[in-house]
């Protein structure tokens, strides 16, 4: 009986073991996911700029900012009122997209069609809240 289990024991940590191993180190994935993204923006036309235009500049729509933590991002419409300030409530509007040139996805998700959507607010430099890329392009 002992030598039973000893033997299922033995075949189930095999199989775990080897199921889990990959063949892609995370170095690979890395540098698969820059040429990504180095493939969508030729494939778009996109122009990247690393100098961010004076706030009243309206900018193009292929016209994406890249800031030096990597993040890229598109002002589509200035805001309006005073400046933000530590602790204001910010509600952020984004659109997400696949970047495979046969997308993987059935369809774009997007928080610009909502008026109100109080599931992404968060302060204005509470990290905890929110990621650090929502703060970046505030």
């Amino acid at each position: 009986m002992k030598r039973i289990i000893y033997s299922i024991f033995f075949v189930f940590t095999l199989v775990f073991t080897l199921s889990s191993c990959q063949d892609i180190t995370y170095a690979t994935e890395l540098k698969n996911e820059k040429l990504l993204i180095q493939e969508f923006i030729q494939r778009n036309k996109i122009k990247v700029i690393t100098e961010l235009p004076p706030d009243s500049t309206i900018w193009n729509d292929d016209e994406y900012y890249l800031n030096s933590d990597g993040l890229y991002f598109h002002l589509s419409k200035p805001g309006v009122g005073a400046k933000v300030s530590l602790n204001d409530v910010i509600i952020p509007r984004f659109k997400q997209y696949a970047l495979t040139e046969s997308p993987d996805t059935l369809s774009n998700w997007t928080t610009i069609d909502y008026a109100f959507l109080s599931q992404y607010k968060f302060n204005y430099g509470n990290y905890s809240q929110s990621c650090t890329a929502f703060h970046q392009a505030v």
